[in-house]
């Protein structure tokens, strides 16, 4: 193992966060401060060095990552997250804020119902002109806890896509989730087709008005889009939109079922 002296500005990360050592101070303490959070909290030298060596703490290589104008997703999350383009760092944050707000609320349900008055209230706090959609926070959540809380993960995931796929209109996106949303998330189990006519007919809409005010049109996407974003969606949330909560606990729980009704 490579030893690192401890010393002010160097970068590591801990329990999925990332800190700078702000100071080392003479009392055997390292003053560290959450990048993300700015907040200041201060552990033993001799504790940092024992997680070091457990694992459970990573150096970064700050200088390396300079060097290295990567433009994946990939290259983004072994990357000091000071040294991304601000515009990545900025929306990860503002991500960040609704996610936070869940999570301090300790909502362990992420439905619809739950999830919408948060991101209303967190839209009108940061004036947020363009809040996600329940679904979307949904998303951001999945992967902020599958990355073990790591802020990297939520760098704009289209920035790993290159050529392979064409890059929607954030807009156009919207109006996709919020299609699926009201389409296909309903008992009346509607089909792909069904959320790309009702994603057309708002394209359209908003075109008229954006044509007014002088603004370039948005493209109608290719259906496959719309596809990809239902495929996306989870299989329970996807269950629980189109069959309803008690067919959707039938279908998920079979054996907590059989159990109960052997009990009688």
């Amino acid at each position: 193992m490579t030893r690192i002296s401890l010393r002010k500005g160097l970068h590591l990360t801990w329990q999925g966060r990332e800190y700078v050592i702000e100071q080392c101070l003479t009392t055997g303490e390292v003053l560290l401060q959450d990048v993300l959070t700015n907040h200041l909290s201060s552990l033993k030298a001799t504790a940092l060095t024992q997680l070091l060596v457990q694992g459970e703490l990573e150096f970064i290589e700050v200088e390396a990552t300079r060097g290295k104008q990567s433009h994946s997703l990939k290259g983004y999350i072994s990357a000091d997250f000071t040294q991304l383009p601000s515009e990545l760092r900025e929306e990860s944050k503002r991500k960040y804020r609704y996610i936070e707000r869940v999570l301090s609320n300790n909502i362990l349900k992420r439905t619809e119902s739950n999830l919408k008055p948060i991101i209303n209230q967190v839209a009108l706090e940061i004036e947020d002109s363009q809040p996600p959609s329940w679904l979307t926070l949904w998303r951001w959540l999945k992967d902020y806890e599958a990355s073990g809380q790591d802020i990297r993960s939520l760098v704009p995931k289209y920035v790993s896509k290159g050529n392979r796929q064409p890059r929607l209109n954030p807009e156009v996106r919207k109006i996709i989730s919020k299609a699926i949303e009201q389409v296909y998330l309903k008992p009346s189990q509607a089909s792909g087709a069904d959320v790309y006519e009702r994603v057309i007919i708002e394209i359209n809409q908003s075109n008229r008005l954006r044509e007014a005010i002088g603004q370039d049109s948005l493209e109608i996407p290719n259906i496959a889009a719309i596809y990809r974003a239902i495929r996306q969606l989870d299989p329970y949330v996807k269950a629980v939109g189109r069959y309803g909560k008690r067919i959707t606990s039938q279908m998920y729980d079979p054996v907590q079922k059989g159990r109960i009704h052997s009990a009688h």
